[in-house]
């Protein structure tokens, strides 16, 4: 065999060799991309899995914050009622307290009232008790014969 043949059969070993490694290579990935997609799909299971765990729990948390939301504003609209209530008792009340104020003022129905005993008690003090206490006698002397007299004919 000539030299050139054997360099071509060196040369086609060498192709088979680097062909094998190739082959030997490309096995090696071929497994590790399939260890890659495995894994791949475990974690899009896992993630799956985790989303079908979480999301029906927060539904139900959320349908339960809009029910709270709800109570909350009727419970804003209930105290904003009884404030308004409150408000308007208040304002009914400083009127109250207005009116017993002018009863104290110096035209108000206290200093009125005062003024209209002071002029009653002028005019007891102005009586003379004596003489009515003498003309009630004196009535008391003149109707019981009366009395008498009419009293015999029942």
């Amino acid at each position: 065999m000539d030299q050139e043949t054997q360099g071509v059969i060196q040369y086609l070993e060498k192709l088979v060799e680097e062909n094998t490694a190739q082959s030997r290579n490309l096995q090696k990935q071929l497994r590790f991309t399939r260890l890659l997609a495995i894994a791949a799909c475990a974690l899009a299971g896992a993630f799956l899995a985790a989303l079908l765990c979480i999301v029906p729990p927060l539904l139900r948390t959320v349908k339960q914050a809009d029910g709270l939301m709800e109570q909350v504003s009727a419970a804003v609209e209930n105290a904003d009622q009884a404030i308004s209530q409150v408000t308007q008792t208040l304002t009914e009340a400083d009127k109250a307290l207005l009116g017993i104020q002018s009863m104290f003022d110096e035209d108000g129905l206290m200093n009125q009232t005062g003024d209209a005993l002071a002029q009653a008690m002028e005019k007891v003090d102005s009586m003379d008790i004596e003489s009515l206490n003498k003309a009630i006698r004196d009535l008391g002397d003149v109707v019981e014969p009366l009395a008498d007299f009419f009293n015999k004919f029942h």
